[in-house]
């Protein structure tokens, strides 16, 4: 990468702080993303995400997922 960062090494930090909500975007912010961190992410998604919602905001799609573990309990009937 041209600056000189670790894409998916920083990817992996990041995610070992298990945030409370990851938010995406249907088209790039960053000029290029190469495929480990992309992949880092869309694992954490599947196995630790719930998807929230998704809004048109700025000429793109973002989608918000929240932890899992922070999901209300489901009411039973």
């Amino acid at each position: 990468h041209s600056m000189g960062l670790d894409q998916a090494a920083e990817v992996r930090r990041v995610l070992a702080t298990r945030p409370v909500a990851i938010v995406t975007a249907d088209r790039r912010v960053v000029p290029h993303l190469s495929r480990e961190p992309k992949a880092l992410v869309d694992a954490a998604l599947a196995r630790d995400y719930h998807f929230v919602t998704r809004q048109f905001y700025d000429r793109r799609f973002i989608s918000v997922y929240l932890r899992n573990d922070l999901l209300p309990p489901a009411r039973t009937r």
